[in-house]
């Protein structure tokens, strides 16, 4: 069932009752949510509100065109709402010919479903363009979508970055908000661990020590001394630190043993058992956004340290 893509909106008059039960009968078999007057409303419903607020929740809206549903003024009342919503990029508006009548001026430039041979004919066409919005409704409400949301809005955006050699292999950053000691801007390895497992119903594999070790096989390359990862699986691996106000947010140091200095730190945000609620997750990478800051004055605070030691060495 794509219950991302929400209910499709089936706007047509009543004329062309036969015709649209046979549609939603169709969709339905593949999995389609349909929006129609006679199953969606009941007796003493208010009309324009009832269907106003069906339209505005669609992402995707069929209109029937025919010789009674142009004439129709509960057609246009849908068609208006519907064409607004279009011209925002709110939704798809996907109109079905079911004779000879010309499309409607609103929807005329656009490519229609051709069932004037019946809907055999158009079925193809509908559900390849309502396959379509079902994945990028899919798309977009998923774990690493919505989250690269949170972090533009909390970091200003995100950029690539490619390994100066020859490797075919490149990474995502974030700008760190706090620059380096000679004021140059910082940047920080930045990824995403989606709970594919969630899908399936079974249970999650933690980010545990041996999760941490392959991680850190797999970004040395990587030219930046940060990282922010944020997982939708549950995070199990040691960390050195946490936030005082989201015990999921925290953070790692790796050190050379024998140098004792870092090379890499990590803050981590767990959001596997936080939910799915937007103010709730980016106030919690606010926090992380912090220690991000932490990590970073840590670090300067280690730099000025070995400056301090190399003058000291040529003084002597």
């Amino acid at each position: 069932m794509h219950f991302h893509l929400g209910k499709v909106f089936i706007s047509h008059t009543a004329a062309d009752k036969r015709f649209v039960r046979r549609l939603a009968e169709r969709l339905k078999k593949s999995d389609f949510r349909i929006w129609l007057d006679e199953h969606d409303l009941i007796a003493g419903d208010p009309l324009p509100q009832s269907i106003g607020k069906a339209l505005q929740e669609a992402r995707v809206i069929l209109v029937v065109v025919s010789k009674a549903s142009v004439g129709s003024k509960w057609l246009r009342f849908e068609l208006n709402l519907a064409t607004d919503k279009m011209i925002k990029g709110e939704c798809r508006v996907i109109p079905l010919v079911i004779d000879e009548t010309p499309l409607p001026s609103e929807v005329r430039g656009l490519l229609y479903a051709d069932c004037r041979k019946g809907l055999a004919a158009g079925i193809p066409s509908i559900l390849t363009a309502l396959k379509y919005e079902a994945r990028r409704a899919e798309m977009e409400h998923s774990f690493s979508s919505r989250v690269n949301k949170l972090v533009d809005e909390v970091f200003k955006g995100r950029g690539f970055c490619s390994p100066s050699h020859y490797r075919a292999q490149d990474w995502e950053m974030i700008t760190m908000p706090i620059p380096d000691l000679d004021g140059d801007e910082r940047d920080a390895f930045y990824d995403t661990i989606p709970d594919y497992a969630r899908r399936w119903g079974r249970k999650p594999e933690p980010l545990d020590e041996g999760w941490l070790a392959e991680f850190e096989r797999g970004v040395q390359d990587t030219d930046t001394d940060f990282a922010l990862i944020i997982s939708e699986r549950p995070v199990q691996f040691k960390v050195d630190q946490r936030s005082s106000a989201y015990a999921n947010v925290a953070f790692r140091r790796f050190k050379w043993e024998q140098l004792g200095m870092t090379y890499r730190q990590i803050v981590v945000v767990d959001f596997s058992a936080m939910k799915e609620e937007e103010e709730e997750q980016k106030a919690a990478l606010e926090e992380a956004k912090k220690l991000l800051i932490e990590c970073g004055e840590y670090k300067n605070a280690e730099t000025a340290k070995l400056r301090e030691d190399a003058a000291k060495d040529c003084s002597d």
